[in-house]
This record gives C-alpha cells, structure tokens and sequence, in this order.
C-alpha cells in the first residue's frame, strides 16, 4: 500500500505542476515575447526541477511516503497545514486551467455545427 500511496502522491504532485503551468504557456510568450518569455520558462523549469529534487531527496531521507507527511517532519506543524492549504489553491488552479481547456475545444468542435456568433443571441427557456 505504501508504494501505491507514494507513486499516486508524485502523480498529483507532477500533474499539478505540469498541469498548471502548461495553461500560463501562452500568455507568458504574448506577454513578454518570444526571447524573455522562452528565458522565464527555462528559468522556471531549472527552479522546478531543482525544487522537486531537493523535495524527493528530502522525503528519502526522512522516509516520507506522501507530500504532506514530507511537509510535516522537514518544516512543522504550521508550515505543514499551509502546504495542504497552498496544495488545495493548486489544485483549485489546475482544475481552472482544464476548465478553460475544455472550453476552447467545445467552441472549436462546436463552431464546425454551429455558428458560434448565433448562439448567443438565443434564449433559453427551462
């Protein structure tokens, strides 16, 4: 069960960080151009990087099976609770993240049959 346990608390963990982060992609580069914004990225992603191998060395160490374990025995009780809180806003953001991903396919698959420009003029009635 422990393995099960670890393996699934790095697949939220990863899929949080890429999740999140792959929907702030495009606005990165609009915002601040293709040089400084492909800079920022790979800044990002060297601090991401090094963040998580500190984090997973850490965890071997102490011999921590999940994420909010490992926050409890290296940093407190107090820093321990705001990783769960700061864990909930992330995941709160990765779900925002998919939400407007789906939404854009909806619109894109959807304008194939409809019109986008009519629907919203209709009303509906329940």
């Amino acid at each position: 069960a422990g393995d099960v346990a670890h393996s699934g608390a790095v697949f939220n963990l990863v899929n949080i960080l890429l999740g999140s982060s792959m929907v702030t992609i495009p606005f990165i580069v609009a915002k601040l151009g293709w040089l400084v914004g492909s800079a920022m990225l790979i800044g990002g992603g060297v601090m991401m990087a090094a963040t998580l191998n500190t984090f997973v060395k850490a965890s071997v160490v102490e011999g921590c099976d999940s994420y909010p374990s490992a926050m409890y025995k290296l940093l407190g009780h107090r820093t321990g609770v705001a990783s769960q809180v700061l864990m909930i806003l992330a995941m709160i953001g990765s779900m925002a993240g998919r939400v407007i991903i789906v939404a854009d396919v909806v619109v894109a698959v959807g304008s194939y049959f409809v019109d986008p420009a009519t629907v919203w003029r209709r009303t509906i009635t329940i």
